[in-house]
């Protein structure tokens, strides 16, 4: 069977041949994107097929001779592509469970992430009499509710800059004005911190739901606990003073 290479490019491949001592060879890389194939009824078509391509040069008796070897890549192509498919899921699943800047500081192999914040903001939303309410409720309703109202929660936070630290059962927990700020940041990351929540009472309104908010600034630390399932959290007396002001 003929094969029509398309697209052959060499690297480092000279007009002329090596210089090689007598009895030597030199091997050079080479590639080749494209193959011309005959198909089933005989006829050229032209087929995408990934090939390595090298040229091993050779001196035997004075004469300089040039061999070419290709080889079919496809499944390691696959193999590739597949495994940067996958990267590509893991690392969006990164990104969309922690801050982005912790999230790259983890795929940059930071080991330990421990930081202090002088001046955060955090705040505790929690449903009034939803545990009673949820014992009435049918599983797939609750889950349901709750992820409608997460969800929406999670829209309004991005809208003012506010990073989600966690859920824990109906509680919503979440901080701005983290890292070194001035003092007017300090008074912007609260007033942000306080339009959140009145958008976020105003959706638990909607929902036909009642809820109880606490909000504190001060300082706390925050980072990276986990080595299979990664969490970030805080922790201080100011998280503590947050959720006890609910």
């Amino acid at each position: 069977m003929e094969v029509e290479l398309v697209g052959l490019t060499t690297k480092g491949v000279r007009q002329e041949a090596p210089a090689l001592q007598e009895g030597s060879s030199s091997e050079i890389p080479g590639d080749a994107s494209e193959a011309r194939l005959p198909d089933r009824d005989h006829q050229q078509s032209l087929q995408r097929i990934p090939l390595a391509v090298s040229f091993l040069f050779s001196r035997l008796q004075g004469q300089v001779s040039m061999s070419c070897f290709i080889r079919d890549v496809t499944a390691t192509k696959k193999a590739q592509n597949l495994l940067a498919e996958e990267k590509k899921v893991s690392n969006s699943l990164l990104m969309n469970m922690l801050p982005k800047d912790i999230a790259i500081r983890l795929k940059n192999n930071e080991r330990l992430i421990a930081d202090k914040h002088p001046h955060a903001t955090v705040m505790f939303l929690d449903l009034v009499q939803f545990t009673n309410m949820a014992s009435g409720m049918e599983a797939a309703d609750l889950v349901t509710l709750l992820d409608r109202f997460f969800n929406q929660l999670d829209e309004e936070a991005d809208k003012w800059k506010i990073i989600k630290i966690k859920t824990i059962g109906d509680c919503y927990m979440c901080v701005s004005g983290l890292g070194i700020l001035a003092s007017n940041q300090q008074t912007d990351a609260i007033v942000s911190m306080i339009e959140f929540a009145r958008q976020a009472t105003r959706i638990t309104n909607s929902l036909g739901l009642k809820c109880r908010i606490g909000i504190h600034q001060g300082p706390v630390v925050a980072g990276v606990i986990g080595s299979k399932k990664f969490a970030y959290d805080l922790w201080g007396d100011t998280v503590n003073l947050g959720s006890r002001m609910e």
